[in-house]
């Protein structure tokens, strides 16, 4: 089970990952009421804590809804999350290559 958000975060899609270069887990979620509109959180301890939310820019996915669930970590270490625009309308990649600080769709 994956929850994601709290009473001053308000979070929902969420997509993880585990980052076998670093060891943790990459939880990528879409933010409502803030911008940008995506977050991601890290966890080094198997989920136990987190760190604080960090927004993060996805480019041209803006306004798009991030997997629910499906991020992957690539062979070479680079993470990718799916996510749709609309009704599934457009579908979008946006990748990672420094383990979830900077992305690009």
């Amino acid at each position: 089970t994956v929850v994601a958000g709290s009473s001053a975060v308000h979070a929902g899609n969420p997509s993880v990952t585990f980052d076998r270069k670093r060891k943790r887990i990459v939880l990528i979620c879409k933010l409502f009421e803030a911008a940008p509109d995506f977050g991601v959180v890290f966890s080094e301890d198997d989920g136990q804590t987190w760190s604080d939310v960090r927004r993060v820019d996805f480019g041209q996915a803006v306004g798009s809804l991030p997997g629910p669930g499906t991020a992957i970590q690539t062979a070479s270490g680079r993470l990718l999350v799916p996510s749709h625009h609309g009704p599934y309308k457009h579908d979008l990649v946006t990748l990672s290559d420094d383990g979830g600080h900077i992305w690009k769709t």
